[in-house]
């Protein structure tokens, strides 16, 4: 599909924003080719600059889930800047996904918890957490869903 304009700075959205909704995304990016920017806690978008040979890890939406929100996922996007919309950018994801059976609940005993935990968790299998953020997303808040590259 036609790339869209990302707001501001006259960038093209080649992936909107999203999380991933795996525990982790491993990824070999291209670095001949920018684009990818993380979203800090302020709201404002950071690039990242891929380390040839290196790779990038992007925490996914179950360890939110598992953790009561310690550890969040990482909100991220890829634009192309004026005069880098020609150029392909070549990327390879690993999706760190459990099978839809597995059984989630949070991971620290109730004693570890400080104020800034979540309390409301209940556990739920894979599957209909993935079923739940598939709903969501298609209220149209950005998701990958489970299975699919960014």
């Amino acid at each position: 599909p036609e790339a869209d304009l990302a707001a501001g700075g006259g960038e093209v959205d080649r992936s909107p924003e999203h999380t991933d909704w795996g525990c982790v995304t491993v990824l070999l990016a291209d670095d001949r080719v920018g684009g990818l920017e993380i979203r800090g806690k302020d709201g404002a978008w950071s690039p990242v600059s891929p380390v040839p040979g290196g790779l990038l890890v992007n925490l996914g939406d179950l360890l939110p889930f598992w953790t009561e929100g310690r550890w969040v996922a990482t909100p991220h996007r890829v634009v192309a800047r004026p005069g880098e919309t020609s150029l392909r950018r070549v990327s390879v994801p690993y999706f760190g996904l459990v099978n839809r059976a597995t059984v989630l609940a949070p991971l620290l005993p109730s004693e570890d918890k400080g104020a800034d935990i979540r309390t409301d968790v209940r556990p739920l299998t894979a599957g209909e957490f993935f079923d739940q953020h598939e709903k969501y997303a298609a209220g149209g808040v950005g998701r990958t869903r489970a299975g699919s590259g960014a």
